[in-house]
């Protein structure tokens, strides 16, 4: 009778309590977009759907726990509330913090901010990260879904309890993290645990139906609790206000740079999060009220924003200044930006030798040259891009990003097909591999050979170029894209090809043009710092995506590890034939592609895995290594055994 009699009393105020006695900023009607940026007309006092909330509140398999570790970093494992063996058979370890992430409203568990989030803290850390899935009511009306937030949070509360109690997980070591509505369910669930978990970390807690609620994230439901608020304007999806012990607020808070709807300011909030956890960048000034923080004028002590701390202790307003574009740095992040953990491969010193023969000791903990970078970001003509042709094959055009003029005053013809050739460390324009395969371009094709020279970060120390690299590729993207809008040159006659870092690099400007280019080839992309980058050469840069790895060694210059659609290991991938250091390893790979393109000579033979390619014993399909052929396609592992010289 008692049940009955509260199961009565939920739904009646459910359908009674319309919610808009709570807010002051918002009308009746506002618009809020869902995670493809569509805009959705929300009536703030519409009724909510009481038979779900019934539901919601009854069935505890609404909300799903899926489990993901660096054992299963793709597949996750569904726990279940109550199911003590669903626990004991999964990957879940008690002696590892434990990371929830709730996303936000109209998502679910393939949302990107549940795959970025995991992402980086799994590449950061050894833990147990759960995706707290809650689609049956997020997917619901807004006013549906602020009115169940209350028990989706208590049920996540108790799921952690249950969990604490089967495993012994201990609360201390638990970080709740939430976007949007999710910042209140996981702050709901911090005050069903009586505020015992380390952390709460709110991303953009959600506005609309909150500033007034007293379910909201508050800063008692953890002994930490931290909110970073990116879209609190007058009429911003987040909430605007502080509600934690330390509240963040970049750019104001209001508005993010490079940003034009209030979707793209709103997500900022967690794609900050997730650069702050790999870099720890994010420095903030502490203000003393609002008004400093609106102006831009605070003075106060520096205080870090997100990352991963679960033993983090603060409070206050904080502002900080971001770049428009990841990972974002901060205008008060002067000091550096460690990247050791992106990278378990190396030790710190390593030995990298130039294209004089000289070796260089390299510090993979060394301070990042931000003054560099800002200037990066900042500056397009940073990169140059040298046009070569058969008209002009050995003296160089300038074209230049948004000067028109550089385009159609220039010797570049779209009816051809364009070749982008880019460097890697300590080079430039004149570094013996540009000039290789522009002549042997020239000499098969018609094409419109295009060097990128991006020496000004490339000659800067390994950190910082390695730094550097995500902007510098998506500054050629944008290039490419202007040459296409000035000349109609279609991305499918485009191959863009880099060596080293500039493999990296060229994936970074496939990926900004969102993978539409012909091809993308990597010569023997660059290892140190890359294994474990979420901003390395990967198989969606372009439609086809090939790798060359030449020294890919315990300590070889090279990744290593199959990056692309296919990736060819000559001579097993880790040593050259005729080659005494790794820098001959590592310069195998663009001779080897030089060659390729004047003959097409290099068959590679399929291997099933690793172990089959290192002992030669690949039994598989044939496909052509390198080449210049557009429409090239293929997958897979291939291995193949050249000779010691030219033609190899």
């Amino acid at each position: 009778m008692k049940t009955l009699l509260y199961l009565c009393l939920f739904v009646y105020t459910a359908t009674a309590v319309p919610l808009k006695h709570d807010e002051v900023n918002y009308p009746r009607f506002v618009k809020l977009s869902d995670n493809d940026d569509v805009m959705q007309t929300v009536d703030l006092e519409e009724q909510p759907d009481t038979m779900l909330l019934e539901d919601i509140y009854r069935n505890p398999d609404n909300n799903r726990y899926l489990l993901y570790t660096r054992d299963n970093p793709l597949a996750p494992q569904t726990l279940h509330l109550n199911n003590t063996f669903g626990v004991f058979f999964s990957k879940f370890h008690a002696w590892k913090p434990t990371v929830v992430i709730a996303h936000g409203w109209l998502s679910d568990r393939n949302t990107e901010v549940n795959i970025a989030l995991t992402d980086a803290i799994l590449r950061k850390s050894n833990v147990n990260v759960i995706v707290m899935e809650w689609r049956r009511l997020a997917l619901s009306s807004y006013i549906t879904a602020v009115t169940g937030v209350p028990a989706v949070g208590r049920r996540l509360g108790q799921f952690l309890e249950f969990l604490h109690k089967v495993t012994g997980a201990p609360f201390e070591s638990m970080h709740l993290i939430g976007y949007s509505l999710g910042a209140h369910v996981v702050g709901n669930a911090g005050r069903e645990l009586g505020g015992r978990v380390a952390r709460i970390t709110g991303l953009d807690p959600a506005g609309p139906l909150w500033n007034l609620n007293s379910n909201r994230l508050r800063s008692s439901d953890g002994i930490y609790v931290e909110a970073i608020h990116t879209d609190g304007g007058v009429l911003g999806q987040g909430i605007g206000s502080a509600i934690a012990d330390a509240d963040f607020f970049p750019n104001g808070g209001i508005s993010q740079p490079g940003c034009l709807t209030s979707f793209c300011h709103h997500k900022r909030a967690w794609e900050l999060f997730a650069s702050s956890v790999t870099y720890d960048h994010f420095l903030g000034r502490e203000c003393s009220n609002m008004l400093q923080v609106s102006l831009n004028i605070c003075h106060g002590k520096i205080f870090k924003m997100g990352n991963d701390d679960i033993r983090k202790r603060g409070s206050g307003l904080y502002r900080l200044n971001t770049e428009r574009r990841y990972p974002f740095i901060s205008v008060y992040s002067a000091t550096a930006v460690s990247l050791k953990h992106v990278d378990n491969k190396y030790s710190r010193f390593i030995k990298y030798s130039d294209h004089d023969g000289v070796m260089h000791t390299v510090d993979l903990e060394e301070q990042l040259d931000t003054e560099l970078l800002e200037d990066l970001f900042r500056n397009p003509d940073n990169n140059r891009y040298l046009l070569y042709t058969r008209n002009n094959p050995v003296v160089s055009q300038t074209l230049r990003l948004n000067n028109t003029n550089s385009i159609t005053l220039s010797q570049f013809d779209a009816r051809n097909p364009t070749v982008v050739i880019v460097h890697g460390w300590l080079n430039d324009q004149h570094t013996k591999l540009n000039i290789v395969l522009t002549d042997a371009f020239l000499r098969k094709s018609n094409a419109n050979v295009i060097v990128m020279e991006w020496r000004r970060l490339a000659l800067s120390n390994y950190v910082t170029a390695t730094a550097g690299v995500p902007a510098v590729g998506r500054r050629l993207g944008q290039f490419l894209e202007f040459l296409h809008s000035v000349t109609g040159a279609p991305f499918e006659t485009m191959h863009i090809v880099g060596f080293s870092l500039g493999a990296h690099v060229v994936g970074n400007a496939g990926r900004e043009l969102g993978g539409i280019v012909a091809r993308i080839t990597g010569l023997d992309p660059a290892g140190p710092l890359w294994n474990l980058n979420s901003n390395r050469l990967r198989a969606s840069d372009a439609i086809y995506v090939e790798a060359i790895h030449t020294d890919g060694g315990v300590l070889g210059l090279g990744i290593g590890s199959a990056v692309a659609d296919a990736d060819f290991f000559p001579n097993g991938g880790t040593s050259q034939p005729g080659c005494l250091t790794s820098l001959c390893h590592h310069d195998r790979a663009w001779q080897l592609f030089a060659s390729s393109v004047t003959y097409n000579h290099f068959l590679g033979r399929e291997c099933s895995n690793r172990l089959q390619m290192s002992l030669n014993s690949c039994r598989g399909q044939i496909l052509n290594m390198g080449n210049d052929d557009l429409s090239k396609k293929g997958s897979g592992l291939y291995r193949l055994n050249t000779q010691r010289s030219y033609p190899y």
